[in-house]
């Protein structure tokens, strides 16, 4: 851009490149972003480009950090709208499921369906319950006050219900 502007005859403004610079001792290479601007000028009848160099890499690295960190915010904004969306689908499902029975119970007469729509009610109950306080866990985690108490668990124990959870839901509906 400086030959060609030299070469037209013209001046030009604020042109960003990147350069490599030597140290004083010229031992050492510098990298930097720089913005120039040139005047071209014709003294005693000779051609000269008065360049003026801006070191703007300080304002570069800057810049490219604010657009990572909006890259971040913008994720982040995604993740807390999957979030929420997620939370409110899995509160609504064992809700339902307590809404429903509920009203099942209500209108039967015969003992084993109360039997049967009570127990449903309590394990939804529990469900839900265990949900919200994975919720606050959750933000009592991110606000650095969650205390964790290991504990021993039987992982088959745990594989059982969790299947017998996802066959319960999938006939839930």
């Amino acid at each position: 851009a400086i030959g060609r502007a030299f070469h037209k005859k013209e001046s030009f403004q604020k042109v960003n490149a990147s350069m490599n610079l030597l140290n004083d001792k010229e031992d050492k290479v510098i990298p930097c972003d720089v913005s120039v601007s040139g005047a071209y000028v014709v003294i005693n009848g000779e051609d000269h480009m008065v360049l003026t160099v801006y070191d703007v890499t300080e304002l570069q690295n800057v810049q490219r950090l604010l657009n990572i960190e909006r890259k971040n915010s913008i994720s982040a904004e995604r993740l807390k709208s999957t979030f929420i969306a997620n939370i409110s689908h899995e509160v609504r499902t064992p809700l339902n499921a307590i809404v429903g029975f509920s009203a099942l119970l209500a209108a039967t007469e015969d003992m084993a369906e109360k039997e049967l729509y009570n127990s449903l009610i309590s394990h939804n109950n529990e469900l839900l319950l265990e949900l919200i306080n994975d919720v606050l866990d959750l933000s009592k985690l991110e606000s650095g006050y969650l205390e964790l108490h290991p504990s021993w668990f039987n992982l088959a124990e745990l594989l059982d219900e969790s299947v017998a959870e996802y066959t319960r839901q999938l006939a839930a509906g």
